[in-house]
């Protein structure tokens, strides 16, 4: 079957993958909420991503959009007529939904580990080669889960992505508070009205100004001190994090385990208040696979929002990442 709009398939192994639940986010404000978090989420200076939701989790995948481009000589002559209408969408959306467990899908290159439960995709591993038993576990391990082996799925791809936008009855759902907040207000702009007009006579008389006298002799105090308490609440909070990390020395090995290649070594190191920052630099004349790095690191249970940079010389990278209490 033919697809009714055009669309540029980003191959798995190009995408980076992340669930999420925002039930808590307002429904109106969701979809502004994953956008910040992809900024976090990203290792990339310029991200593309798509988000399909099951209720209020998030199943997001996001990519490089300085490598992923649209190449406009691939496309037919409806689409290069209409360029704004292709859309870029990941691989994995063209494949089959999976039902609850563990499942091995096939992609165009390389293999995708995914685990679904409720219709949702909780977690994705995108590898190169098969994933053996071994691999397959460690990726279950991770999310709490156990499994003997994983059902392999052959690459069966849809015409259509699986994903779609809201409908009107979807749309007025996901509004209604918002509607009848807007609706309730338009009927009490005449209670304002008079509540504005006594106020104002309140304040021709001089009373407000001593009702707002005793207001701020009761409140102040109350007020300076929840304000002491919320700032030793946190000192207290930072020092426990700060006492949980684990050293320096610790943390060198670990980073130093996971360099990319044997010729990557380090040009600068710096860990501060949780946050540690690396610059690399590739003495060997192939580019740093900054994919990889960034997957393994945050494979890490220590490491996490690893992000890349590029350096202030030629040749270097600067990693950021976050360093979790032990």
């Amino acid at each position: 079957m033919r697809s009714f709009q055009a669309h540029w398939i980003v191959g798995r192994g190009l995408t980076m993958y992340r669930c999420q639940d925002f039930s808590r986010v307002p429904r109106t404000k969701r979809q502004a909420a994953v956008a910040l978090q992809v900024g976090v989420w990203s290792p990339f200076a310029d991200t593309g991503w798509r988000c399909v939701w099951a209720g209020g989790k998030a199943m997001v995948w996001f990519w490089d959009a300085a490598e992923v481009k649209v190449q406009g000589e691939l496309l037919d002559k409806a689409a290069l007529e209409r360029p704004a209408t292709v859309s870029q969408v990941p691989e994995p959306l063209f494949l089959p939904r999976g039902q609850d467990g563990a499942r091995l899908v096939q992609c165009h290159d390389g293999y995708d580990l995914q685990f679904w439960q409720g219709g949702v995709l909780l977690d994705s591993l995108w590898t190169r080669q098969e994933p053996d038993a071994r691999r397959i576990a460690w990726f279950l391990e991770r999310i709490g889960e156990t499994a003997d082996e994983a059902l392999l799925v052959e690459n069966e791809m849809a015409p259509e992505p699986w994903s779609r936008s809201e409908s009107p009855v979807e749309w007025l759902r996901a509004r209604e508070t918002a509607i009848g907040v807007t609706c309730l207000a338009v009927l009490a702009l005449a209670g304002v009205w008079q509540e504005a007009r006594y106020w104002k006579m309140r304040l021709a008389t001089g009373g407000a100004a001593a009702d707002l006298s005793v207001v701020e002799t009761d409140v102040l105090p109350q007020l300076s001190a929840r304000g002491d308490f919320v700032s030793l609440r946190r000192r207290n909070e930072r020092l426990a994090e700060l006492f949980g990390q684990p050293s320096q020395a610790r943390l060198m090995g670990v980073v130093d385990e996971i360099l990319p290649s044997d010729t990557a070594v380090f040009r600068e190191w710096r860990f501060a208040e949780g946050e540690l920052a690396v610059v690399l630099v590739e003495e060997a004349d192939e580019a740093m696979d900054r994919v990889a790095f960034v997957r393994a690191l945050e494979a890490h249970p220590w490491l996490s929002g690893v992000r890349a940079e590029q350096g202030r010389r030629q040749g270097e990278v600067r990693f950021r990442m976050e360093v979790a209490a032990r």
